[in-house]
């Protein structure tokens, strides 16, 4: 049903979005963990609004090759590696992720981040290794170019829903290395992504309103960001966390929408994928001005606010291609 890079991308892909973070924290401390996240992110502006040649790819691999060897002595290198081994990889993995199933590239990416907690300078020079593999034995065509996108109400509502939640997903498993280490940190953000996953099929699986379903949905998700971030018993806090799940996950909403709408895909994944840069950046700035891990929930919490008050527009205006 899929192809072994198919399986091994995808973990890959998982491994380094929290390998990063608990690499980073693990030599440097809480700043350069958000650092090395951003870093990670960068990798996701590839295929929107950029998308590499066959020569591109197999630079930016190289690169990260030669990071990454000088990393086992110095662990700057792996750090400054990230994003050269990000935008390869996400670049070859689009190619495989197409031909199959989403649920699968979600299973094997969820495996990949409970991994992260062993994330190094060896694993980074492998998985490098196995991606010129992959774009070698790739059919790609592609030449580099750049997606201009447009944005629309929809784009600027998937934009501050992206924002809310890659502005605290990482502090919040910091928060957890802090407490539990590496491996329950790792282990705590694969168990959010099962509730992420599972909430749509528990709470939406039949609805035709999805306007009205990510209403629901970014309501309850506002209410328990507010109790992570003033209630201060930790396990409630965890049980929140997970529980945002059934707000995170009307994600899906907005696209459907989009698709009646008949807008372009393109936009989607560039407010998406600018959606992860700008979220981490602002983790970085709120870290550094507050010194607390938590007032990031906080943003968070006034993000999805936003979301949620640009989906109360009326129908016209949501599907409005003019605005």
């Amino acid at each position: 049903m899929f192809s072994i890079f198919f399986v091994i991308l995808n973990i890959m892909s998982g491994l380094l979005e929290t390998g990063a973070v608990i690499f980073g924290m693990r030599k440097y401390g809480i700043v350069f963990a958000l650092i090395a996240a951003l870093l990670y992110q960068i990798g996701n502006l590839t295929p929107y609004p950029f998308k590499f040649s066959k020569r591109a790819k197999i630079c930016l691999v190289s690169i990260s090759i030669i990071l990454m060897i000088f990393g086992i002595w110095n662990p700057c290198c792996v750090i400054v590696a990230i994003p050269f081994f990000a935008l390869s990889l996400q670049s070859v993995r689009e190619k495989y992720k197409l031909e199959n199933l989403k649920s699968y590239k979600r299973i094997f990416r969820m495996i990949g981040f409970f991994l992260g907690f062993g994330f190094n300078a060896f694993i980074g020079i492998a998985g490098s290794l196995i991606i010129i593999f992959a774009i070698c034995l790739s059919n790609s065509n592609d030449k580099s170019t750049v997606v201009i996108p447009h944005f629309y109400r929809l784009q600027w509502i998937l934009l501050f829903h992206e924002l809310h939640y890659f502005v605290y997903c990482y502090a919040v498993m910091l928060i957890a290395y802090q407490y539990s280490g590496a491996v329950g940190a790792t282990m705590l953000f694969f168990l959010s992504w099962i509730a992420y996953v599972s909430s749509r099929k528990l709470f939406y699986k039949n609805i035709s309103n999805y306007k009205k379903a990510f209403i629901f949905g970014h309501s309850i998700l506002v209410i328990l960001l507010v109790f992570i971030y003033f209630i201060p018993n930790m396990v409630i806090k965890i049980i929140c966390w997970l529980l945002t799940g059934i707000g995170g996950t009307t994600e899906f909403c907005i696209g459907e929408l989009e698709t009646k709408a008949g807008q372009n895909a393109a936009n989607h994944n560039c407010a998406e994928n600018y959606g992860h840069i700008g979220g981490v950046l602002v983790a970085i700035f709120i870290v550094i001005i507050t010194e607390n891990l938590l007032s990031t929930v906080l943003i968070a919490g006034i993000f999805a606010s936003i979301a949620l008050i640009l989906m109360f527009t009326k129908k016209e205006d949501i599907f409005d291609e003019s605005m």
